[in-house]
């Protein structure tokens, strides 16, 4: 069990900032050598004399504090590579020898280990959401009575159709039985319906931070235009935090699942940990701007 102790909150940002969409397209030589020398640096100081005591461990589990909330430790590296040419392939990366498992505290950590040992599973394997977004109007009607600063209809006009959505819950139909909702069929209430009757929560979609408040942060389903007053497809974190879900993992394939306000003693406020209180023992998420194509590839 380790406990991670404060780190200067640079060279978190050092860390994040090296590994951004931008930063990693641009594949240029200033973007490899800061997360290469932070990514190592975080490892030197935080993880590795804590892992000289314990040579023959190989699953770890993590308390972490403050912004260590947004860093997944699985990227870290346990060497400096030999050349500074841009290869992110050759990096021995800690995800190579450990297994990760990460808690807001003891008390949540071993309770989520006890909730897992217990889970009964179901006939009901997979419930996969992938929206469309490309032929959504900006309806007044769809605007939310309980929502954030501007119309909601402004805001779903304003995302971006997922191309690759489709095709990840597709193959995992292929390897998983269960129940798929899809393009303009992918509604916040068929998910509201349904979501406590599986083992797997798989949602392949937008999903938008608030940092003023945290609890309106939302993943866009599909709007249902036909009968709005069930949902305005917008599933906040407040709502999350009122649902009873039985299933073993959540899977929000999504941008930024993982990332939120961090309060003390508490952690992130984020869509991830929403999951975690409804009753999800193991959450999947994701620390920045997700491309589409890529995690459809990975999931």
């Amino acid at each position: 069990m380790l406990t991670l102790e404060k780190i200067d909150e640079s060279i978190v940002q050092q860390f994040r900032s090296s590994l951004n969409l931008t930063a990693a397209n641009a594949n240029n030589t200033d973007s490899y050598r800061n997360y290469v020398q932070s990514a190592y640096n975080i490892y030197q100081s935080q993880l590795k004399p804590i892992l000289d005591q314990f040579p023959e461990a190989k699953k770890i589990y993590v308390i972490p504090d403050g912004q260590l909330h947004h860093i997944p430790l699985e990227a870290l590296i346990s060497e400096l590579p030999a050349s500074e040419i841009a290869n992110y392939g050759q990096l021995n990366y800690l995800i190579k020898d450990y297994t990760f498992s990460y808690g807001n505290s003891a008390t949540t950590l071993f309770k989520t280990r006890s909730l897992l040992n217990r889970l009964e599973q179901s006939d009901n394997k997979v419930l996969a959401f992938a929206p469309s977004y490309n032929t959504i109007e900006k309806n007044e009607s769809l605007v939310a009575q309980r929502s954030i600063k501007k119309p909601l209809s402004t805001v779903r006009g304003e995302l971006a159709d997922l191309r690759f959505n489709n095709e990840e819950v597709s193959a995992i139909n292929d390897y998983f039985e269960g129940q798929t909702f899809t393009k303009d069929l992918a509604y916040e209430k068929s998910f509201k319906e349904n979501a406590a009757d599986y083992d797997v929560l798989h949602l392949s979609m937008h999903a938008i931070v608030d940092q003023e408040d945290p609890m309106y942060s939302y993943l866009a389903f599909a709007p249902n235009p036909e009968d709005s007053s069930t949902g305005d497809g917008y599933l906040h974190a407040f709502e999350i935090y009122d649902m009873n879900l039985n299933a073993e993992m959540a899977v929000l394939s999504a941008c930024n699942t993982g990332y939120g306000k961090i309060y003390k003693g508490e952690g992130p406020m984020s869509l991830a940990k929403a999951f975690t209180y409804a009753g999800c023992p193991s959450v999947v998420m994701s620390y920045w701007p997700a491309d589409d194509q890529a995690s459809s590839d990975i999931m």
